[in-house]
């Protein structure tokens, strides 16, 4: 007896119980052949949880771009994405290439390395401060005072 066109494999006594599905398909609970969703290449238990993608695979959802602190990979000739190391905000090719940081971190060539404890953020250096740490303190050319430097005034 053959299966049921919707199947790959079927129960010898019943060819449309499937007990297993074409690619694009996935075996439902009642032994049916579903259609995976249209971004998915092969899902399974339900038509959203895919298993591979045209594009790339982001916790069983294709999606175009991975999102803000997880990268590009490759596992076993799929490109899904996967987790920056916690101290990037962003990272690229590896979980330690950064490419952006966290506010109380600046990015040094790949690596995010923490600001200077006078600062509150910083960029470029430790100690080129952004912020300060106090909000009663005052940021004067990328520094922080808890009093205005001479010549100067709060404005």
């Amino acid at each position: 007896m053959a299966c049921d066109s919707s199947c790959l494999e079927c129960n010898e006594s019943l060819a449309t119980s499937c007990t297993s599905c074409l690619a694009g398909k996935f075996l439902t609970n009642t032994n049916t052949c579903g259609q995976c969703d249209s971004n998915c290449l092969t899902c399974e238990t339900t038509a959203e949880n895919c298993t591979s993608c045209s594009r790339i695979l982001d916790i069983n959802t294709c999606v175009p771009e991975c999102p803000d602190s997880k990268f590009v990979k490759e596992s076993f000739g799929v490109q899904v994405c996967d987790y920056c190391d916690s101290t990037c905000l962003t990272c690229t090719s590896t979980p330690y290439t950064c490419t952006s940081c966290s506010d109380t971190k600046f990015l040094s060539e790949d690596s995010c390395l923490p600001c200077d404890p006078e600062c509150g953020n910083c960029v470029s250096t430790s100690t080129t401060c952004t912020s300060c740490p106090i909000p009663t303190e005052h940021l004067y050319d990328s520094q922080c005072y808890t009093k205005c430097p001479a010549l100067t005034y709060i404005t």
